[in-house]
């Protein structure tokens, strides 16, 4: 049994994708079920913490969507996680710099990095 026929499917009985009809069901791959999703509280921490420490690093990003996430107006980029793990581990001084960040470092990692006290300080 091979779960990568029904990946639309699991798109949207777990909330990825509003129906099987929308474009990213198609895309969606089962390592996006078990990628941890992040709060647009917890994404603007994030952000917070890089343009403090790495400010060159998200320059481009001058606003904020209708959710609180960090967008490049002209474009409705907005900020990704998954393209920052680097500048993360800067931001959370996990890493001495985006050189010397962890390669495997994931988006999973960022939470088990900050237990035993799960809060991202301000």
């Amino acid at each position: 049994f091979s779960p990568d026929a029904f990946l639309p499917a699991i798109a949207v009985a777990y909330g990825f994708v509003p129906s099987i009809s929308d474009p990213r069901a198609s895309t969606f791959t089962i390592e996006e079920l078990f990628t941890p999703r992040f709060s647009p509280t917890v994404i603007k921490r994030l952000f917070d913490r890089i343009k403090n420490t790495l400010p060159d690093a998200v320059s481009r990003f001058d606003g904020l969507d209708s959710s609180n996430i960090p967008m490049v107006v002209s474009t409705s980029e907005l900020f990704n996680i998954k393209d920052f793990i680097a500048e993360i581990q800067v931001g959370l001084n996990l890493a001495p710099s985006v050189e010397f960040a962890a390669s495997g470092f994931s988006q999973g990692d960022i939470f088990e990095s900050l237990s035993p006290n799960p809060c991202i300080p301000s």
